[in-house]
């Protein structure tokens, strides 16, 4: 797969993205935004936004792309309080990959693989936070049938810059 042009730091590209998130008047514009930004700064057969209820956690609102509704409802019932790159991404509050938590063995293995991502064959899970202020309000989230997409250090940067930005908006 074909990713787009790596960004740099001050990349037109990256600036263009800020623009139309903080351009944004409410969540439903921010996701629109969001979706049809992210595959200009990182390539993913799969990318999702969810803003979530900061009391119980529960995703409020989402927007998806390349996951079907199957994947979602069984993310949902047995995934989403299991996902061991979710809860690092909570806890940590900073971009988690599966590739950094556990080896592409373990991972496989690992009941939310099982029951969930080997639907789509996900063998590479990345998210991380969306921050407004100091609390996690959603998440950002990648995935891909390459385990070692989006691993980089720069990916995972510009992933994390993504969630603070959004989190501003």
């Amino acid at each position: 797969m074909t990713g787009p042009a790596r960004p740099g730091v001050a990349s037109p590209a990256l600036v263009a993205v800020v623009d139309s998130l903080a351009a944004a008047a409410n969540v439903a514009e921010l996701q629109d935004c969001y979706m049809r930004a992210v595959p200009q700064l990182l390539s993913s057969r799969s990318f999702a936004i969810y803003v979530r209820d900061p009391r119980n956690r529960a995703p409020v609102s989402r927007a998806t792309e390349g996951a079907s509704d199957v994947f979602l409802s069984r993310y949902e019932e047995l995934g989403r309080e299991r996902d061991p790159v979710l809860r690092q991404c909570l806890t940590a509050n900073q971009a988690a990959h599966s590739s950094r938590l556990m080896s592409q063995d373990r991972w496989t293995e690992h009941p939310v693989y099982r029951e969930v991502m080997s639907l789509h064959g996900w063998r590479m899970v990345l998210e991380t936070p969306i921050v407004a202020g100091a609390e996690i309000v959603g998440t950002l989230n990648f995935a891909d049938r390459d385990a070692g997409a989006l691993s980089s250090d720069e990916d995972l940067a510009v992933a994390t810059a993504l969630g603070r930005v959004v989190g501003w908006c």
